[in-house]
Formats: structure tokens, sequence, C-alpha cells
């Protein structure tokens, strides 16, 4: 079939507007090619240049249009066919932050109003969690992980995932209340360490009301509210690790000692990588970093409330 016939939609990353035509007769390119008349095609692209909000810019060429406005122009293009199917190629990938934030619920608006299936290519997290109903995520070529976007980032199953929905990820053996993950470990911070050579122990010492079970060589134990038995994922957020510059008394059931590796900025927050027997990011306020004078190499103990922790089968 020639590609003039196809009933597919293209909005490609950098857009591809034809720089010699205006932006009308770039929406009315594809409607001449079905065949459609001049006029009547002039007439569909301008109904769409209307619907995108650019109905006083069809007479510009696309260098004369700002980021923004080149993409509605590449959507309505897209649309003006009629397609069956619609496939977006990182299509705010080129805007600014404040431009995507506003194009990004345009585009929303008319991907709900599109009658068939859309394909969204992104990498951004955002993107992927208000323009999809569904999400595939793909790693190395291969699709890990499909499902909702609250199925997706409830129970994030590879490092990848967790670092875009922001959790701390450890992969292991449950046995009842106890999660035996090893000494390697998944972070939020993306980060995998250790040799591995006892990932699937599960002979660790029973976990008191004292905290967390661990040995440099060995396997860390995390306790959580929910029984679980067999291979299974515990996750939980960088906000729900408190810092203390002592061991705390009456702590939660998962404590250890930890090192802080580094800090960065993170939204109103500070982001704390620590190292340790589990390596795990920290969200704590400013005030906060600066009470326990936090910086690389500071030691501190970190604490996680069971009821925090969540797991699911692997």
């Amino acid at each position: 079939m020639p590609p003039e016939a196809r009933r597919i939609g293209v909005v490609f990353q950098d857009y591809l507007l034809f720089p010699h035509l205006t932006a009308i007769d770039n929406v009315a390119f594809g409607p001449r090619r079905r065949g459609q008349g001049r006029a009547e095609s002039r007439a569909l692209a301008a109904e769409w240049l209307d619907r995108v909000g650019l109905a006083e810019f069809g007479k510009r060429r696309p260098k004369q249009l700002s980021g923004g406005q080149a993409q509605r122009v590449a959507l309505a293009r897209a649309l003006a066919t009629d397609p069956a199917l619609l496939l977006l190629d990182e299509p705010l990938a080129a805007l600014d932050a404040r431009t995507r934030l506003d194009t990004r619920a345009e585009l929303h608006r008319h991907l709900a109003g599109h009658s068939g299936p859309a394909i969204v290519v992104t990498h951004d997290p955002v993107d992927a969690l208000m323009l999809a109903d569904r999400l595939v995520v793909i790693e190395n070529g291969r699709a890990v992980q499909e499902g909702d976007a609250e199925s997706v980032t409830a129970r994030p199953r590879t490092d990848y995932i967790a670092r875009l929905v922001g959790l701390n990820l450890y992969r292991g053996k449950a046995e009842g209340h106890q999660i035996v993950v090893g000494s390697s470990t998944r972070t939020a911070s993306g980060s995998a360490t250790g040799s591995g050579s006892r990932s699937d122990a599960a002979s660790a010492e029973p976990v008191g009301e004292g905290g967390a079970a661990a040995s440099p060589e060995g396997p860390v134990v995390l306790v959580a509210s929910d029984p679980l038995e067999g291979p299974a994922f515990a996750a939980f957020p960088p906000s729900a690790v408190a810092l203390y510059p002592e061991r705390p008394d009456g702590s939660p059931r998962n404590t250890w000692r930890a090192t802080v590796s580094g800090v960065h900025r993170h939204g109103d927050n500070l982001r704390v990588q620590l190292d340790g027997p589990l390596k795990a990011a920290a969200d704590v306020t400013p005030a906060a970093a600066a009470h326990l004078r936090l910086e690389p190499g500071r030691e501190v103990w970190a604490t996680v409330k069971a009821s925090e922790i969540r797991t699911y089968p692997a």
C-alpha cells in the first residue's frame, strides 16, 4: 500500500513541518494527497487549526512559529487525514518546561477525542502517566512491564521503572512478614551493588523488634506489615525513610546504619543517597539536612516503618 493510502498519522519528535508551506498548507497536505480538492482541503485545515487554537496563524511558515505552535500544527496535520492509527514520537521533547506543561494538557484533550488507538513514545514518565491509558515499558528492546498507570507505578518490577516513579526497590524472598533481599540491592537512585552471590539467601537470623538484620557479606532482611511467601519485591518511597544522628530509641522494625554518599535538590526537599547494608534514597527538608549536617561521608541511622513497605510477588 503506498504511504499516502495508509491511514496512519505521525507526529515526529522535531515535527518536520514542510518549511516552504504555511501552517494551513502543512495541515492541508494530507487531505490533498488523499484526493480532496484544494478548497476542501484548506477548509478542513482551517478547521483543525482552529481546534488546536491556531486559527490566526494559518499564513505563517514554520520558522515563524514557536515550538508549542509548531507542535500543534504537526498534531493538526496528523489528525486532518482522519487516521485509524496515530503515532507520536517524543512529541513534547523539543519544548521548554512552561510550553511543555500547557501543550501536554492540549495534547491530552486531542488524544482523548481521537477515535482510534494512539501510540506515544516518550522517555518522560510524566508524559507517559498523563497521556496514556496503558503503559508498556521497554528496556533494551524488551517489554518488561505493562498495565495501567496505577498498577505500573504501584508495583514497579525493574530498577528503571522504580527510578521513574521514585521508589526504593529491592528483590528477594518473602517469608511471612520478612523479605530477605540479600546484599545486592536496587534503589531509587538506580544503583545496583554487591556481588549478588547470596542474593537469594534466606537464612538470616529472625528479625526482632530491634530492626533489620544485616551483615557486610550476608543478606538484609526487611520487615513489612503484609505477609507474603516466595520471590517478592519490596518497595518504599524516599519520603518514608527517616534519618537520625544516633540510633533512635523505640525505633521502627527496619533500622540500619548508613553513610551519606550524595545530596541533591529534589523539588522542595533534598534527596539523600545512602550507602550501607541497604542502599536507599531518603527525602528530607533543607532544615533537617542542616540539622543533621548531611554531607558525603556523614554516618547516620536510617529507619523505615513496616507499614511503609509495600510487598508484592516477583
